[in-house]
């Protein structure tokens, strides 16, 4: 008989301090309803566009660079895919963070009401503003620690957490590790992997061997 953990291990585990390699840092599902509800109070954050933020980064997995960078022609909604990629020249030269970091991303159905609401707004950003981006980086994170302080979850949690998330479900359900690496753009596979580490395992592949005692019988 297969038997489900009541609570993941995985939340026991402590992070080593800045600088040391640490494990990725999801947020469980039972976190994510407190932590939207208390995200719908705070809607006026950030412009009042701290919702379509938060979602963007949920269903894409996109680094906070890459969502308040991203520019409108890179959204394809007939073709169902975001592409970040570097882009200007001179002052409003722009690129990902590397290499592997460029690449295309499925949109998600839920994202496409909110991706064509931005689409019709002024400028060449999805977050825009007259002169740039709408938004600094340096702001979303702020209004993301002041909506954790309102709730009684981990203060570890951050922006950046809503990646690993996206990465976190990506493996649970079955993507193959070369192609999280790619949808999440890391450089080296070896980051990805640290993803398979904090996954709880639903049942155990070695008691999933048939039984001798099945086979004679």
């Amino acid at each position: 008989e297969k038997k489900i953990l009541p609570v993941n291990p995985a939340r026991q585990m402590k992070y080593l301090p800045e600088g040391k390699a640490r494990m990725p840092r999801a947020i469980y599902p039972d976190e994510l309803k407190i932590f939207f509800k208390t995200l719908k109070r705070n809607k006026h954050l950030c412009h009042g566009k701290i919702i379509e933020i938060v979602l963007i980064s949920y269903y894409t997995g996109m680094r906070l660079g890459e969502i308040v960078n991203l520019l409108k022609e890179n959204v394809r909604i007939k073709e169902g895919m975001i592409y970040i990629q570097a882009y200007g020249k001179g002052e409003n030269y722009w690129r990902p963070k590397s290499s592997e970091s460029v690449r295309a991303i499925d949109i998600h159905p839920d994202l496409l009401p909110i991706l064509k609401t931005l689409l019709k707004t002024d400028g060449p950003y999805l977050f825009s503003q007259e002169d740039g981006p709408l938004l600094q980086q340096s702001s979303v994170s702020i209004a993301m620690r002041k909506i954790i302080k309102q709730t009684k979850l981990p203060q570890d949690i951050s922006f950046h957490c809503l990646r690993h998330t996206f990465i976190t479900n990506l493996l649970e359900n079955g993507t193959p590790l070369k192609e999280a690496q790619a949808i999440a753009g890391h450089a080296d596979i070896r980051t990805t992997m640290k993803y398979v580490h904090v996954i709880p395992k639903k049942h155990s592949p070695v008691k999933a061997i048939p039984s001798v005692r099945r086979l004679v019988s």
